[in-house]
């Protein structure tokens, strides 16, 4: 499953891909399904059995472990003991859920802290902040006996299965490959690291050191790392080696087993072997690799194609279309409006057939904290110790280590602007900005010893040694401070903190105005009504 959850994802892309040649301890043992159009939803195992029939007005989550979740309609989930009679509650009203993963998954509940839980239902242990600094997300599911956690300045670190720090949050990102593997970036450089901590391997092309961003696809036992720079793909093993450059035409690899890699070419997808050498041409809509050769299909018109480790077609499955394929399923297949369970030749194990078989797991992406000291962020925010000045849209270079807001209370003409600006759409981090108006000459005398930079349409950036800043057409001598925060606010909480920030605000300044912000994922608006605030997103 590809996912970009904790992390803004630019330039360099490493995608994790996974190898199901190996056994999985992400089994599933029944989907969710809907026997007729529009009716309540049940479960169905791997021989097409259907079990809790109607049970359910809710798509629950696949059923792993003996558990399985159900986002009901207030947006909560119930965590329930699975049973083909009648499965129990064992938990309600959690704000977020995993997925188990060795007995153990991570929920939310509301107004607290993240927890990991048994398939019991018991609290394990508590994610309690690190180096004083709160836990506010972590990954869905552990990993090799890891979760992934993230703290407020979303820094990502590691912890195992008993609550201990096994890597603290230091890095851009993490991901366990294995219990011994676990692929690393910080600051631009992708390495590995082993359970201490240690960095370990190399690469062999000094090009690919240096990156900041990637992506991983799947969730079963990973055995390759696919490296992406410049639109072209390196291969490598769980050794960090380098073992293929992958051809130009190679454009994305979507799956890695038995010595093969599906690839996507300018035509469509094709496969390819470690040598580089092309085993099927890229001109498919869909390939999987199998155990004895590979699945295909052109388009919607044909039939899907068995193909031999030659390339080769051998046979063709008429009408059935498979789309489905995960451990402990085989296959599901769609005939028509008709929808099986298949057996490995793709073949219905049962005669009825099924509205729908849900293939898409219904678990939280990330698991969000919900526990929010209001006053306290509030307070880091109004006594922030560093900040970048701005001249309007002009950077001015320098971050003050003294606070900005000691420095304002020296300077008596200024009013305020102010606005909350999530990361990405529907992020929990929110930049803060407070954009403040100051008089020119007041800004000389308090901020004479700071770095001036103006920037030009034309000329671009350039030292403003004399001092005479840019402005806004309507005043003149006013000049801008922006002030820039990075604050954790939990799904639900942003109106009660805005409200809060701008009460404490305004005992020392001026009224709040509406602020509008856009980028290319959503536009969002801060809106000041009857003196009600509000923020409003709205994705493009």
């Amino acid at each position: 499953m590809r996912k970009s959850c904790l992390f803004v994802l630019l330039g360099i892309t490493a995608v994790i891909v996974t190898s199901c040649s190996k056994t999985s301890t992400n089994t599933i043992q029944y989907l969710p399904c809907q026997t007729e159009k529009n009716a309540d939803w049940g479960f169905v195992d791997s021989k097409g059995k259907v079990v809790c029939a109607d049970m359910f007005k809710e798509q629950p989550s696949f059923v792993r472990e003996g558990v399985f979740s159900v986002k009901e309609s207030n947006g909560l989930y119930t965590l329930y003991a699975f049973d083909v009679k009648k499965p129990t509650i064992l938990l309600e009203d959690l704000k977020y859920i995993g997925s188990p993963r060795g007995g153990l998954l991570p929920i939310c509940r509301k107004d607290s802290r993240i927890e990991i839980i048994d398939t019991k239902g018991q609290t394990k242990f508590t994610l309690q902040p690190i180096d004083n600094k709160p836990v506010i997300l972590c990954s869905s599911l552990f990993r090799h006996g890891y979760l992934i956690v993230a703290t407020e300045d979303g820094e990502s670190g590691l912890v195992n299965n008993s609550g201990e720090v096994i890597i603290k949050p230091d890095y851009d990102f993490l991901l366990p490959l294995n219990k011994d593997f676990i692929f690393a970036t910080k600051n631009g450089e992708l390495f590995f690291l082993n359970e201490k901590g240690e960095k370990y391997g190399d690469w062999k092309d000094d090009d690919l050191k240096n990156t900041s961003t990637f992506d991983w696809l799947g969730e079963n036992p990973i055995e390759y790392l696919v490296v992406i720079k410049d639109d072209r793909r390196f291969l490598f093993n769980q050794k960090g080696e380098q073992i293929l450059k992958c051809p130009d035409r190679v454009k994305d690899v979507t799956e890695i087993r038995n010595g093969y890699f599906v690839y996507k070419g300018e035509d469509g997808y094709g496969v390819m072997d470690f040598k580089g050498e092309r085993i099927i041409n890229d001109k498919y809509m869909t390939i999987r690799i199998l155990d004895d050769g590979f699945l295909a299909r052109r388009d919607e018109e044909h039939d899907c194609e068995l193909i031999n480790k030659k390339g080769e077609v051998v046979s063709k499955i008429n009408d059935m279309k498979p789309i489905f394929r995960m451990d402990g399923f085989p296959n599901v297949g769609v005939d028509g409006n008709d929808e099986y369970v298949l057996d490995k030749t793709f073949v219905p194990v049962h005669k009825n057939a099924l509205y729908h078989i849900a293939v898409e797991d219904k678990y939280s992406e990330n698991i969000q904290s919900d526990y929010f000291d209001i006053d306290y962020v509030v307070g880091l925010v109004l006594t922030a110790k560093e900040t970048t000045l701005y001249d309007a849209d002009v950077i001015l270079g320098k971050k003050l280590q003294e606070s900005s807001f000691l420095k304002m209370q020296e300077i008596d003409n200024y009013n305020q602007n102010f606005c909350m600006i999530p990361n990405y759409a529907f992020s929990p981090l929110y930049r803060v900005n407070l954009i403040v108006y100051f008089d020119r000459t007041s800004f000389k005398e308090v901020y004479k010893d700071v770095a001036v930079q103006r920037y030009d349409y034309y000329y671009g950036y350039y030292n403003d040694t004399e001092r005479q800043f840019s402005h806004y057409d309507k005043n003149p001598e006013a000049v801008i401070n922006r002030l820039e925060f990075q604050v954790f606010v939990p799904n639900g909480k942003e109106d009660a903190f805005f409200k809060k920030l701008c009460d404490a605000l305004d005992n020392k300044y001026t009224k709040v105005k509406d602020a509008i912000y856009t980028d290319n994922q959503a536009t969002y608006e801060v809106c000041l009504k009857d003196d009600e605030i509000s923020l409003e997103i709205y994705p493009k």
